[in-house]
């Protein structure tokens, strides 16, 4: 019985990561495959509780991304809000330096950009510019109109699009 019991729970556990993973944390690390057209999509909830004053909510997130691939290949990120009504803007950030060894600017990340859209689902994507797969960090903030994180964001990887190789 015991046998059965823990097996059933092992299934679900699998099953329920297959669905969706979220991350909490400011820094998520992951891998795009080798296929040069490998792009890794994310979703960030920054919505803060609903008795939070006006001014300490959340009106923009902020992201950027540090390629940490020994390569010449380089790691960009593109983000928009999901939730702006007509939003028609991209954002893009490339990390120029690359590669996880040599001088400091080498180990940089990409500029931050910061994308208004107000308390909701913001989306973004990792993409790459080489044939070999690429190791990444990636640092997220949910912020409000004065630059100070609101939150901690939701980080949700829709499994069906993680490292699309």
């Amino acid at each position: 019985m015991h046998i059965k019991s823990t097996l059933s729970l092992c299934i679900t556990g699998l099953m329920l990561l297959g669905m969706n993973q979220t991350v909490s944390a400011h820094t998520y690390s992951g891998i795009l495959g080798s296929a040069i057209s490998a792009t890794d999509y994310f979703e960030v909830n920054c919505t803060t509780p609903a008795n939070t004053p006006q001014n300490q909510k959340t009106t923009q997130y902020s992201l950027n991304v540090q390629d940490r691939g020994a390569d010449s290949n380089l790691v960009g990120i593109t983000a928009f809000s999901a939730n702006a009504a007509g939003n028609t803007k991209a954002y893009t950030a490339i990390d120029p330096f690359g590669g996880a060894t040599g001088t400091p600017a080498q180990t940089a990340p990409s500029p931050t950009i910061k994308v208004p859209g107000g308390e909701g689902i913001y989306r973004f994507a990792v993409f790459k510019t080489g044939p070999t797969a690429q190791q990444y960090f990636i640092t997220v903030h949910c912020e409000n109109a004065n630059g100070t994180e609101t939150q901690a964001p939701g980080l949700v990887i829709p499994a069906s699009l993680l490292n699309n190789q």
